[in-house]
């Protein structure tokens, strides 16, 4: 463990004295930093966008990017192990701020009736020539995720092994909100130069995922004489009135010009910000200045520059909905499973069809990898009901584990 903990402290030192010249910091540096002072070589970084669509992978050799042609592209509709990974970062909401380890070994999601014969296992052995992987998720949505590969040879994942990737996430989750606070405060830099040629002074600045990152005193003001907010809001908390101002906004639109829109009387201008790196994810974010009304003038009600007017009472709903690119990512979980999407009954799938709406509930939280417990909290039902749907499930679907019952919907739904 002392060897360990003397990685770690190399690993970090390097870090640091990276951290001001880098401009990502998941890439080919860090699997190279990792593999020279912790000893982990055999390892890749996988990169979605947020809403699950496979960008990239990154391997020693290099990145290569998603395209008809790459081995993970026609492999992803398979791949359980990132379902789950992705479905729980959602659910749990995972971000940039997050510190605490997210590890997932793929040997606790594949059942071990399925685990030998599962294309899971058959693809790592073909492109990484490993048995068993452990991954560690990153950012929203757990877009990045760093997986580590061991051969059959090698066995899976030990306790103390776990331990050490735990300290390792830890390392580098600390070393990513410092990198995001680093580059995010040059963004915002750069992006309070507009505020110099508007009409107004008062400003806040948001990421694509509904964090405020910096206001102006007067901005604060506003925001609270419309929404009731009290201060300076956490950055690490979105903040639901967010979609509101975004909802239905031309991102293009936001780029060149700005695009102004009006909610009771208050003037709100909206400038946009891309910021890519080479692995395939784009965020986006968000200058807003606001006038109030006595300075703004217009009617009430909300307003955008094509004149374009919603219902007061829409407000409320937009809210928990989606606004153009940032919205998408702040989604709930329980607007991807299939149940919810399904609509009507009769528009259910056969698969489907066949269980009652209690048991399809429970059929989604199995595939996103929830365990029994999880699932009879999340229903507010007893374990055993649990148990007795799990039962009615596999016996109305003729199969017998979960592994089973995913590949089963992730087949259904690639038909649909």
């Amino acid at each position: 463990m002392n060897t360990m903990n003397q990685g770690i402290a190399g690993f970090l030192m390097e870090l640091s004295a990276r951290q001001t010249s880098i401009t990502q910091l998941f890439s080919r540096e860090l699997l190279q930093s990792i593999r020279t002072h912790l000893g982990m070589g055999r390892a890749a970084i996988l990169t979605f966008d947020e809403n699950n669509t496979f960008l990239s992978w990154i391997r020693p050799e290099g990145v290569m990017q998603s395209g008809p042609d790459h081995p993970y592209t026609k492999f992803a509709p398979q791949d359980m192990v990132e379902h789950v990974v992705f479905h729980t970062s959602r659910r749990e909401e995972l971000t940039y701020f997050n510190t605490v380890p997210r590890i997932y070994c793929s040997s606790e999601i594949i059942s071990p009736a399925d685990y030998e014969t599962s294309a899971y296992v058959r693809f790592i052995e073909e492109q990484f020539g490993a048995h068993y992987s452990a991954t560690l998720a990153f950012g929203n949505a757990g877009c990045i995720q760093i997986v580590f590969f061991k051969t059959r040879e090698e066995g899976d994942f030990s306790q103390d092994e776990l331990l050490e990737l735990e300290n390792l996430y830890v390392a580098v989750a600390n070393a990513y909100v410092n990198f995001k606070r680093h580059e995010q405060a040059k963004i915002i830099s750069d992006m309070k130069d507009r505020v110099i040629h508007s009409e107004t002074h008062d400003y806040f600045i948001t990421d694509g995922f509904q964090h405020v990152l910096a206001a102006s005193g007067g901005a604060l003001q506003n925001l609270a004489g419309l929404f009731g907010i009290a201060g300076l809001p956490d950055p690490g908390k979105k903040q639901p009135w967010i979609p509101i101002l975004l909802q239905k906004i031309p991102w293009a639109e936001c780029l060149a010009e700005g695009v102004s829109r009006e909610i009771e009387g208050y003037r709100f201008h909206i400038f946009g910000h891309e910021q890519m790196y080479e692995h395939g994810i784009v965020e986006r974010y968000y200058l807003i200045t606001v006038q109030a009304p006595e300075a703004a003038g217009g009617p009430d009600g909300l307003t955008d520059a094509a004149g374009s007017r919603d219902a007061a009472g829409q407000m409320n709903s937009a809210g928990t909905g989606n606004a153009g690119g940032a919205a998408d990512a702040a989604g709930s979980t329980n607007a991807a499973r299939p149940t919810d999407a399904a609509g009507p009954e009769g528009d259910l799938p056969a698969y489907l069809s066949v269980l009652t709406p209690a048991e399809r509930r429970v059929a989604v939280l199995l595939t996103e990898g929830n365990t029994y417990k999880q699932i009879a909290e999340e229903l507010v039902v007893s374990y055993h009901t649990v148990k007795k749907h799990v039962e009615n499930i596999y016996s109305k679907l003729g199969i017998s584990s979960r592994y089973q019952l995913y590949e089963l919907m992730a087949h259904e739904t690639k038909k649909r």
